[in-house]
């Protein structure tokens, strides 16, 4: 039987077809991408519409946005041999240059997954070498060499570190008989702090200096206020705090 040259035809188009739409490739603005062909880098794809080889080219999406990740809370043991609990959040994103391009996927292995070890021992690091007391109250000094240090360390994996802060710098207010609840946490260890006359025993138990002569005071991050009569300090305080 004879196939009509039209049917050849034909059927060589439609093979065209699929071969030129099997190697259209988008690159959206929030990503680049790295061509290689057989395994072997070729060029960098900026946003918009690129065609590759198929079968010999692949292209390779690289994220150019800034990423947030997690440190998970871990327990830290501090100079004076007690436990922090701390975790940290860490905004980076890839430089869109070539170098950083390919510096981020050929120079480090999953470089999200690195970069959440890297901030963890970093924070062992520096807090290790601290009291709980410092440790609570220099967060700014903590912050600068956490982000140094992620700085330095991933100045070949073509990565900017935006910020870096640990988390437990956020402020903890307590009144009455709310700093049981900090107490039983662990989270007055070495502070002053201020409660409820009958919560005291409870409060020095748990490694706090009691002060019954202030009806508001200050530690570090945490504010502690005695009663409801408290409120005209306690509130000056707290507002004071969130306003820095």
């Amino acid at each position: 039987m004879i196939i009509p040259t039209a049917w050849i035809v034909l059927a060589a188009v439609a093979i065209a077809l699929v071969y030129v739409c099997a190697g259209v490739r988008v690159v959206r603005p929030t990503s680049r991408g790295l061509v290689e062909r057989f395994g072997k880098y070729r060029r960098v794809a900026e946003p918009g519409f690129h065609w590759i080889v198929p079968v010999a080219e692949r292209l390779f999406l690289v994220n150019v946005t800034e990423v947030m990740v997690n440190a998970e809370r871990q327990e830290i043991i501090t100079s004076d041999k007690l436990n922090a609990r701390v975790d940290a959040q860490v905004y980076f994103k890839v430089k869109n240059d070539e170098d950083s391009l390919k510096s981020s996927q050929y120079n480090v292995f999953d470089y999200k997954m690195q970069m959440v070890s890297l901030a963890r021992t970093t924070l062992r690091n520096i807090i290790g070498t601290l009291t709980l007391k410092s440790a609570n109250s220099e967060r700014g000094k903590i912050n600068t060499a956490l982000q140094q240090t992620l700085r330095e360390e991933t100045q070949h994996w073509g990565i900017e570190i935006v910020r870096a802060f640990d988390r437990a710098q956020k402020w903890v207010f307590a009144i009455c008989h709310g700093v049981q609840i900090l107490a039983a946490a662990g989270l007055v260890s070495a502070r002053r702090v201020t409660a409820y006359e009958n919560c005291r025993w409870e409060i020095e138990a748990a490694g706090a200096t009691y002060v019954s002569d202030e009806q508001a005071v200050q530690d570090g991050r945490m504010v502690t206020g005695q009663t409801w009569q408290s409120h005209p300090e306690f509130y000056r305080e707290v507002m004071a705090c969130l306003a820095e």
